[in-house]
């Protein structure tokens, strides 16, 4: 899956390989402090957590509800998703997203 925002910015599901940046982006308190379930400090145990959340939740609702954000050079800057969504099922979620950095 990937959805083009536009020519900087596009939508993926996430991968294996996305656990050290995660552990990377995450550890800055200044995310933390500006999201309700995020971890501080951040771990790997907390990403690979999180990676299994993610796959388990793609595979009940059929298509990811949770999106890696890349920018143009297909590197992780931030994540969006949907929770308490149930495709087909509900028209109501909650909305959460953390962006990285510069």
């Amino acid at each position: 899956m990937n959805i083009l925002v536009n020519e900087q910015v596009r939508l993926t599901e996430f991968r294996p390989s996305d656990k050290p940046v995660l552990v990377e982006h995450l550890r800055e308190k200044e995310i933390y402090d500006r999201t309700l379930r995020i971890s501080y400090p951040y771990t790997e145990a907390d990403a690979e957590e999180w990676l299994g959340i993610v796959g388990k939740t793609t595979q009940q609702q059929g298509r990811p509800v949770h999106f890696a954000i890349r920018n143009a050079e297909d590197f992780l800057i931030g994540s969006c998703g949907f929770d308490g969504f149930q495709v087909r099922k509900s028209h109501r979620a909650e909305i959460g997203y953390w962006l990285a950095r510069p």
